[in-house]
C-alpha cells in the first residue's frame, strides 16, 4: 500500500521498480534528474499564499523522471505550457501543484487525460520568429485547495519596452553548474523588446535575472495593482550561443493566441484528446 505522505519521486522509483524489475535507487534517479530539479536564475522561493504559486504548477515527466516543464493554471482544469514541452507522450506527464517537488506527494499530483499544441508549431517551430510554441494541457481531478486560475492580461497595449515583469518556474539556477533547489521561484526583469516579433517578446537576461532550462512554459507577468496579468509562457533562449541563460529570453505573447486559447480549451472541456504528435 502506498501511504499518503510518499513523495512523488520515491513513489515512481518504486513503480519502475515494480513493473520492470532492477532499476536504479532513489538516489542514482535524484542525481541523474538533478539538472530539472531548480528554480529561475537570480530569483526568490515564492511562499504557497503568493499569488504566483497559487496559479504556477509543474509538469512532471514519469518517464524521463524530471521536469518536464512549468505551467499556469487557467481554469478548467487546463495548464496553459509551451508545445516543446509536449515532444515527449504527454500521457506520461504528472500536474503536480507544489512549490517544491522534493516535498510532493501523490495527492498532490493530477494525471494528463489530453493536451494540444497549436497548430503553427508542427510548421514553424525551427524558425527563429513565430513559432507558435503554446499548448493547453488537461489533467484529471480536482484542482487542489488554494489553487487558482491565473488572471490573463486585458490588453497588450499595457506591455511596453523595459517594463517591469515578473517571471516564475522550476528551471535551472545556475546554467553553468547545473544546479538548483527543486522550488519555485520568481524574479523580476523587464521587457527588452515588444516587437521582436508578432506574436513573441523577447525579455532582458543580462542583468543576471531570468528564465533558464526547466523554465520552459512557465509564466511572464506584469503586476499592477496587486494583480498578477498573465501576458507570456517562456519559449526559449536567444542570443545564448552558450546556452547559459546570460543574455535573452523569448516568451509566447498569449494575447496574439487568446481566440486559439479560448477555442481549443472549449474542445478540452467538451473532450478528452491529444494532438501532440512531432515529425
Amino acid at each position: 500500500m502506498i501511504t499518503r505522505g510518499k513523495s512523488i519521486l520515491a513513489l515512481i522509483a518504486s513503480l519502475v521498480m515494480v513493473a520492470c524489475g532492477p532499476a536504479p535507487e532513489l538516489g542514482d534517479i535524484m542525481e541523474s534528474s538533478d539538472q530539472a530539479l531548480t528554480g529561475i536564475i537570480g530569483g526568490k522561493d515564492i511562499a504557497a499564499n503568493e499569488s504566483p504559486a497559487q496559479t504556477t504548477v509543474v509538469l512532471y515527466d514519469t518517464a524521463a523522471k524530471n521536469v518536464a516543464c512549468t505551467g499556469s493554471l487557467i481554469g478548467n482544469n487546463l495548464v496553459l505550457t509551451a508545445a516543446h514541452c509536449l515532444q515527449r507522450d504527454p500521457t506520461k506527464i504528472l500536474v503536480i501543484f507544489s512549490t517544491n517537488l522534493q516535498r510532493a506527494n501523490m495527492e498532490m499530483a493530477r494525471s494528463v487525460v489530453g493536451a494540444m499544441i497549436n497548430n503553427s508549431w508542427l510548421s514553424n517551430r525551427a524558425l527563429a520568429k513565430d513559432t507558435g510554441d503554446i499548448a493547453l494541457v488537461k489533467y484529471q481531478g480536482t484542482t487542489p485547495a488554494g489553487y487558482k486560475a491565473a488572471t490573463i492580461l486585458p490588453s497588450a497595449a499595457a506591455l511596453r519596452d523595459k517594463s517591469t515583469i515578473v517571471i516564475a518556474g522550476y528551471g535551472m539556477t545556475d546554467a553553468t553548474k547545473r544546479t538548483g533547489s527543486g522550488t519555485l521561484r520568481q524574479a523580476a526583469t523587464t521587457i527588452a523588446s515588444t516587437k521582436f516579433s508578432s506574436s513573441e517578446i523577447m525579455v532582458e537576461q543580462r542583468i543576471g535575472r531570468g528564465a533558464c532550462h526547466g523554465d520552459s512554459g512557465g509564466p511572464a507577468f506584469l503586476y499592477s495593482n496587486g494583480v498578477y496579468y498573465l501576458w507570456g509562457i517562456t519559449s526559449r533562449g536567444y542570443a545564448d550561443a552558450k546556452s547559459e541563460c546570460r543574455s535573452f529570453s523569448i516568451y509566447t505573447n498569449i494575447l496574439y493566441y487568446m481566440k486559439w486559447l479560448q477555442e481549443t480549451a472549449r474542445a478540452l472541456m467538451l473532450k478528452n484528446q491529444f494532438n501532440f504528435t512531432f515529425s
